[in-house]
């Protein structure tokens, strides 16, 4: 959430630093204080005992790629949806980009936009959506390259089958993902 809120203030390069700060964070706390035994995937350190060289480099992309990019994406979706709920015609503008967000984003405005009773304005819409964004842009970034990178090495640190770990996944992101998304949305 610091990360989303640095982007929409503070520009998508301050925010795009502050996802680095974020991914160093969780680079350093999973290389010195492991709390599971996935720590490996957000450690290239511990990440190198396990897949050599290639390890270092997949832990590396998945410790930082999600999260500068939480830094950048929802900057550009709140300045997009300020222009669209802005604009002469913000009403076509509105029902477009509900066709282009996701399920989950259209349960969260609802639930939050609706919900609430709060002044529709372009502002308070795109703080939700880039909350929203920014939050599904972590969980949908890192949980598949878990997946891709780590399939086998993931099922032996959860000690489950490697056929189970899609489930396990799938679950993270309908789960945490969609509670992380409507925090944020709501927090921001």
């Amino acid at each position: 959430i610091p990360v989303i809120l640095g982007a929409i203030f503070c520009g998508p390069k301050k925010g795009a630093f502050l996802g680095f700060v974020f991914g160093l964070t969780s680079f350093i706390k999973n290389t010195l204080m492991p709390t599971s035994m996935s720590a490996f995937v957000f450690s290239p350190i511990l990440a190198s005992s396990i897949d050599g060289a290639a390890g270092v480099v997949k832990s590396t992309i998945i410790c930082f790629v999600p999260r500068i990019l939480v830094g950048i994406i929802p900057y550009f979706v709140y300045r997009g949806i300020v222009k669209l709920t802005t604009s002469s015609h913000a009403k076509a503008a509105k029902v477009i980009s509900n066709l282009v967000i996701s399920a989950a984003a259209a349960v969260i405005y609802f639930i939050v936009v609706e919900l609430t009773g709060r002044k529709k304005d372009g502002r308070f819409l795109g703080y939700v959506y880039a909350g929203v964004t920014g939050a599904l842009t972590n969980t949908l970034l890192v949980m598949p390259m878990i997946y891709i990178f780590y399939k086998e090495a993931y099922a032996n640190a959860l000690s489950i089958e490697p056929g189970a770990v899609m489930g396990v996944i799938l679950g993270v992101i309908s789960f945490n993902g969609i509670i992380e998304a409507i925090v944020a949305a709501v927090l921001v």
